[in-house]
């Protein structure tokens, strides 16, 4: 009972302390002063220390129209620890005014005049090498030419039959084995180019390959004491491979010519190689020629200029060419005689 009533006093008294500690503060303090600020309208309401301000709308001044510049004057309530404080500039506010304008183009194409035809008009990426707009909207510029020195051609060759006449037997010759119709074959050519002045002055090293098939043949005695010739079975392959050293000059004044001339002249040396299917010995053999020929290169880049710039970018082919050529020589073995013309045809690349 002693400790219930102890403990109740305590509580007591720890009630009374409060109660005379709450009544010592001013619970409506804070409603004091909102009302001395309502009943003082012209000082401002307090703001929170910043350096920087944005313009808002409760800043523009109400008097005058919003469609014209405003200027804002920043205000700064200074540090809060005293010192050195920058008032920012102010800053002047075009409402009508887009902050965020499209983006202008570089260049608007003008119409073009009703007969149809070319218009010559200044455009900025012209110092850029710019020199035609095509009606489908792409740019063509001015590319660098690549230099060219050198070329090759792979083309498609006939010849007349060559007159060569076997050293045992004067009445078998080459058009009884292997007939007299033109023989066909391959012509490789590889040509430098050190001058080029005025045209294009080189050497023209060439490598090609012939062949034709025939049977051989026996000679037979009639009852008269007369010989005759008759079909063997056994079966020849002569291949023919042309060396050639030739010079050669090209008609081209300009890069980009559609048509390019061209004359050359110089020896070639057939070396044979007579194959026979019955394991009896094989016969190798040659013999020289001298002579020349003309034709022309037709310009396949010229069809294409994007093309050829790809393949100048890609490959360094200079030009690319057509090429037709005719050709005579003149044999320089009685017996084993190369006179011939014909024609050849192919592709040319010069690099």
């Amino acid at each position: 009972m002693k400790f219930n009533g102890f403990f109740r006093a305590f509580v007591l008294y720890v009630v009374l302390i409060a109660g005379f500690y709450c009544s010592a503060q001013d619970p409506f303090a804070g409603d004091s002063a909102i009302e001395a600020e309502l009943k003082n309208p012209s000082s401002p309401p307090p703001r929170p220390p910043t350096t920087e301000h944005l313009p808002t709308a409760e800043h523009l001044p109400t008097t005058e129209p919003l469609n014209q510049p405003t200027t804002i004057r920043q205000r700064s309530d200074g540090p809060i620890s005293g010192g050195r404080h920058t008032v920012e500039p102010e800053v002047i506010y075009y409402p009508d005014q887009n902050r965020f304008p499209e983006q202008q183009p570089l260049f608007v194409k003008p119409k073009g005049p009703r007969e149809g035809g070319k218009l010559r008009v200044p455009h900025p990426n012209a110092v850029k090498g710019l020199v035609r707009i095509e009606n489908d909207g792409s740019y063509l510029y001015k590319t660098k030419t690549f230099d060219k020195s050198k070329a090759g051609s792979f083309r498609y060759s006939q010849i007349d039959a060559p007159k060569i006449v076997s050293a045992n037997n004067s009445s078998v010759n080459f058009s009884t084995i292997y007939g007299s119709k033109k023989v066909s074959g391959f012509l490789f050519d590889y040509e430098w180019q050190p001058l080029n002045l005025f045209g294009r002055l080189g050497l023209q090293l060439g490598f090609g390959l012939y062949t034709v098939k025939g049977n051989g043949t026996f000679k037979t005695e009639t009852s008269q004491g007369g010989e005759v010739l008759a079909r063997a079975e056994e079966v020849y392959n002569l291949y023919m491979f042309p060396l050639s050293l030739f010079g050669i000059y090209r008609f081209e004044y300009a890069r980009n010519q559609w048509i390019v001339p061209f004359v050359n002249a110089g020896l070639t040396y057939y070396a044979l190689a007579e194959i026979r299917d019955d394991g009896k010995k094989q016969n190798f053999n040659g013999a020289p020629a001298a002579g020349g020929g003309g034709g022309a290169h037709f310009s396949i880049s010229a069809l294409d200029r994007q093309k050829a710039f790809t393949m100048g970018q890609e490959y360094g082919i200079g030009d690319l060419w057509f090429t037709v050529e005719a050709r005579v020589l003149k044999g320089l073995s009685s017996e084993k005689d190369f006179s011939s013309s014909g024609l050849n045809v192919g592709i040319t690349v010069d690099y």
